[in-house]
């Protein structure tokens, strides 16, 4: 920052900071009325402008067509592979092991019912597949929830286990704070149980 605007800022605090405030705002009105405002002053400017802009929108349009159908393509060629034979030709493949974890507040039982009845369906073994439900201390319900979907669903993964995120006092409730915490109480539970 320069001296200038450093004193104008230590002057002017309160105006520098709601004339940034509104910046962003008469920045985007500006260019929204601009084919109103631009056709009484400079007419041939807006309606290139224009023009171009509609010519630039219909090729990002059809580019995403496109990309979409050679997505859908490679998807459903990726989805004729047998994963599984080819995994299991792999070295250690008998080392393997996958955690699923499963982060949720006041979630429907129902649901998480439903998302573990989908992974006990898939072709991996499932005794190497460990499940943590990484439930929120502050939920009410979050015990009784974790252990009927523990009893339910018991010997059918390697191990499924809840984990319970503690209310800290000034701590943003995020998702991404959560299952960081989540991670950490699941390597310690999972290294004691495995």
């Amino acid at each position: 920052m320069t001296k200038f605007f450093g004193k104008i800022f230590t002057r002017y605090p309160v105006k520098t900071r709601r004339f940034l405030e509104l910046l962003p705002g008469i920045f985007s009105w500006t260019i929204i009325l601009s084919p109103i405002w631009g056709s009484l002053f400079a007419p041939y400017f807006i309606a290139y402008f224009i023009l171009f802009f509609d010519i630039y929108w219909l090729y990002k349009s059809f580019s995403l067509v496109i990309t979409s159908y050679i997505s859908s393509k490679k998807i459903k060629e990726a989805e004729k592979i047998d994963w599984l034979k080819s995994a299991r030709k792999l070295k250690n493949f008998n080392k393997v092991s996958h955690v699923v974890i499963l982060p949720n507040y006041t979630e429907a039982i129902y649901k998480l019912r439903e998302t573990l009845n989908a992974l006990s369906l898939q072709t991996f073994p499932k005794k190497r597949i460990y499940v943590v439900l990484a439930m929120e201390e502050r939920e009410t319900e979050a015990k009784e929830k974790a252990q009927i979907l523990a009893s339910e669903f018991k010997g059918i993964f390697g191990n499924i286990l809840a984990t319970y995120h503690p209310d800290i006092e000034g701590e943003v409730k995020v998702n991404l704070q959560t299952n960081l915490m989540q991670q950490k109480l699941c390597i310690k539970a999972l290294s004691r149980k495995m």
